[in-house]
């Protein structure tokens, strides 16, 4: 359900949609409302995920359909449903579409009357659900709903190809790429650059939370496969008699398992909940820069807490 106060919208698949298999061939289905029946829509794709998306030569069709003759009435709003089915990478040739492990961004052009031509809305995988079901239930029109519900990334929907997978691969190499270090290392690291012992001493120290916190939890399903619970905050702080300015973050890791590492084979439903309610982080890693107030940042410092806070080397 849901058309915008334009002209359609399309309601799957969803931006932070994952696709898992091979991209070369693969057919996608592509669905949506349109608010007038049998109207021609088009589904384009990006000729890739970093060209400027402005640029209409940078659009290619790959695919036609026409909204239904009978609509359904959503909440006093008679809207119509188009489906088809596209393939963004038909063959190799065109694998700059959406890269192995990397993005492809669609987008659905709805046809009015006359020369009237518009990009239909497209609605976020997170939010979409429990917000039109609420707005629904409250008796909101159809492309209100539309309007409301509406996802990041407006007018353009981005899935994401899961295919080689860094977690899936069975090692961790991918987060040792400079080579391992001792932990003798490692702790001469945490010393120069005085890193706190504990994760409630690092918040403590950095003064959490601090001004404008922005926090973001997520599941992380490109390459570690984890629930992440990301904090980043500003501050100002009396050391060594100076004010010092900067930024502090931390992530915490969950699995399906609380307290238990697991990469790439976790339940997401259940990582992803352990991630919102903090339940059983395994690992956290903390990062701060700072520097005198008006001057210069320092280097980004790191730090890794196990799952009692405390500092592992």
């Amino acid at each position: 359900m849901g058309v915008l106060l334009i002209l359609g919208c399309i309601d799957g698949p969803f931006n932070g949609s994952t696709f898992g298999g091979s991209i070369v061939g693969a057919s996608i289905g592509v669905a949506g409302y349109h608010v007038s029946q049998n109207a021609l829509v088009e589904v384009q794709v990006l000729s890739s995920p970093t060209a400027d998306p402005t640029v209409s030569a940078n659009w290619t069709t790959i695919g036609t359909t026409s909204s239904g003759g009978t609509g359904t009435n959503y909440n006093g709003d008679t809207l119509y449903y188009w489906t088809t089915s596209v393939v963004p990478v038909p063959s190799a040739l065109y694998s700059a579409r959406w890269p192995n492990g990397g993005l492809v961004k669609v987008r659905a052009l709805a046809h009015g009357n006359g020369t009237t031509v518009q990009a239909a809305y497209t609605f976020d995988d997170v939010t979409w659900a429990n917000c039109a079901m609420s707005e629904y239930a409250n008796g909101t029109p159809g492309q209100s709903i539309g309007m409301n519900c509406q996802g990041l990334g407006r007018q353009r929907l981005s899935m994401v190809s899961t295919l080689n997978n860094p977690a899936d691969l069975g090692t961790r190499d991918f987060l040792a790429i400079k080579g391992d270090i001792t932990s003798t290392e490692t702790n001469a690291y945490y010393s120069q650059w005085g890193a706190p012992s504990t994760l409630a001493s690092f918040k403590s120290t950095f003064l959490f939370p601090g001004n404008g916190e922005v926090t973001a939890t997520y599941y992380n399903d490109s390459d570690l496969g984890v629930g992440r619970d990301m904090h980043c905050w500003t501050f100002n702080r009396f050391f060594n008699n100076i004010v010092h300015a900067g930024t502090a973050c931390f992530v915490s890791n969950f699995s399906d398992t609380a307290g238990t590492p697991k990469f790439g084979t976790n339940n997401v439903d259940t990582a992803l909940a352990n991630a919102i309610n903090h339940t059983g982080q395994f690992a956290t890693v903390a990062m701060v820069t700072e520097g005198i107030l008006g001057g210069a940042k320092g280097p980004v410092d790191f730090v890794v807490y196990n799952a009692a806070g405390n500092r592992v080397s």
